[in-house]
């Protein structure tokens, strides 16, 4: 007797399909806080150059 993992299988193409996009907003989010990040340092070089 075969068994219908249908439902089954569509909530995991779901859910995988939901992991992958977050993965990708959280690439585009970290790539954004580096740049936040590389200004932050820049302002911390003009007030003290020898920040390091």
């Amino acid at each position: 007797m075969a068994m219908d993992h249908k439902p089954a299988l569509y909530a995991l193409l779901r859910f995988h399909a939901e992991i992958g996009g977050r993965i990708k907003d959280n690439k585009l989010q970290a790539l954004k806080l580096i740049e936040d990040m590389k200004h932050v340092e820049a302002v911390l070089h003009m007030l003290e150059p020898g920040f390091s």
